[in-house]
């Protein structure tokens, strides 16, 4: 990505950019009172592991959808400004506390006018999809397990440092979505429209749903286990039910996402932009990752490359019980620290009250580091050093591909152009992800 202007430097909370895409190269549009945007959310935004990192705290990455939705908005001769500050972690609290702030007091300038648009993907980690993700597929925290409770390794926010179960990961996930997400999602709009509509009278705040992840049909992956570690022995397989468990959970939050957008449009009847569209849109993105999902009939998995066109990254996954595992096999993703950007947690470059982070404090591995800066072994053959860091490969499973976030800033761009030329509210579609059926 070739960045022609930077307003601010990127180790700022803002990087504020004029951007083109190698992927979607500017195109002309008939959106021209759109002149600046702003990106804010989760990790579905920041992008970990597409395109080159910007910023290592929050795993802002260059080819994430919305620098690409900027080269798309962008028309020859007329780039649009970009302000970009999405970080991995975040949940309704944290973007409260650090992204709206950063909007709210943002010096916008004649080059920088206060934006006209942003966007939003927020809600993954209040529903704490990685604890998910990590009890149902990769048990990644599995050798960490304390022998003896209630001392296991703990983390930076002083939880556990192993991994669930299952089950009960996932009937907690339906019980936050049910509970305190509503209003938390409903808080968060009304909060960034306040901000906006102070700054600009023609802000409009777009929304995005998330992705299933599997294709819940296909038998291919019925025997298919992604546990990262050789000697776990407790094989988490992906059996079309549990495939089918871990979408609804997804299912669940999009619709309460949806469910959000209306209700805070609803508040604001008659309140419109003049131009007879509401001022919030939701942006259902499941529809864009049919036939590039996981467990695809075409696809052996695991697929690394995701060279058959899945659109999610994988991890290294190990072999199966009963192999001697190398030192590859236990440490996995640790030669990718340097090249991805792995963050240490608790250690330099850690922010924890930025990063919110049931993405990474309840998802990342922590030991006690020895006072004398000594590596030293644990019960289980690995270094106190090594537990602290978790690989980028890690961060970045199951987040989209860059071709994955090109397909979401296809999603955006079409809602906005059929927003301005639409009055309904639900421009941007409704969700399309089916029923949300029985959990168990």
């Amino acid at each position: 990505m070739r960045l022609s202007t930077l307003i601010i430097p990127a180790l700022s909370p803002f990087l504020r950019l004029t951007t083109s895409s190698p992927l979607h190269p500017p195109k002309t549009h008939p959106l021209h009172d759109i002149h600046s945007y702003i990106s804010l959310g989760d990790s579905y935004a920041s992008g970990p592991g597409s395109g080159s990192l910007t910023n290592s705290t929050c795993q802002r990455h260059t080819l994430s959808y919305p620098l690409q939705l900027a080269s798309l908005l962008s028309s020859p001769g007329d780039p649009i400004s970009h302000t970009h500050i999405p970080c991995m972690g975040t949940t309704s609290t944290s973007l409260l506390a650090t992204q709206l702030p950063s909007f709210a007091t943002a010096p916008w300038s004649t080059d920088s006018p206060p934006p006209a648009l942003a966007t939003l993907s927020l809600g993954g980690n209040d529903a704490r999809f990685w604890p998910v993700i990590d009890a149902c597929v990769y048990r990644f925290k599995w050798p960490y397990l304390s022998p003896s409770p209630p001392n296991p390794p703990s983390n930076p926010s002083g939880t556990p440092a192993f991994t669930g179960d299952c089950d009960t990961e996932l009937l907690t996930s339906v019980s936050e979505t049910h509970s305190t997400i509503p209003s938390a999602l409903a808080h968060v709009y009304r909060s960034i429209l306040s901000v906006g509509l102070a700054q600009n009278e023609n802000f409009s705040l777009y929304v995005t749903g998330y992705p299933r992840l599997f294709n819940a049909e296909s038998d291919q992956c019925d025997g298919v286990a992604f546990n990262y570690w050789s000697l776990d022995r407790q094989r988490q397989y992906l059996t079309r039910e549990r495939r089918r468990r871990i979408n609804r959970v997804i299912t669940l939050l999009g619709m309460t996402i949806q469910d959000a957008v209306k209700q805070v449009n609803s508040e604001r009847k008659g309140e419109g932009d003049g131009k007879g569209r509401e001022r919030v849109v939701y942006i259902p993105i499941d529809d864009v990752f049919n036939g590039h999902r996981f467990c695809e009939p075409d696809v052996v998995e695991p697929e690394y490359a995701r060279g058959r066109g899945g659109w999610f990254f994988n991890t290294y996954t190990a072999p199966a019980a009963g192999v001697n595992p190398t030192n590859a096999d236990l440490e996995g993703g640790e030669g990718e620290r340097e090249a991805l950007g792995a963050l240490k947690l608790g250690g330099e470059g850690w922010d924890e009250s930025q990063s919110g982070s049931p993405d990474l404090r309840d998802g990342g591995m922590v030991g006690e580091d020895e006072d004398d800066g000594e590596e030293k072994d644990d019960e289980k053959g690995h270094g106190e050093e090594e537990v602290n860091w978790v690989p980028a490969s890690w961060l970045r499973v199951f987040h989209p591909t860059p071709e994955g976030h090109a397909g979401i800033a296809r999603a955006v761009m079409d809602a906005i152009q059929r927003s301005h030329s639409s009055s309904s509210s639900t421009a941007g579609g409704s969700w399309e992800g089916g029923e949300v059926g029985e959990l168990r």
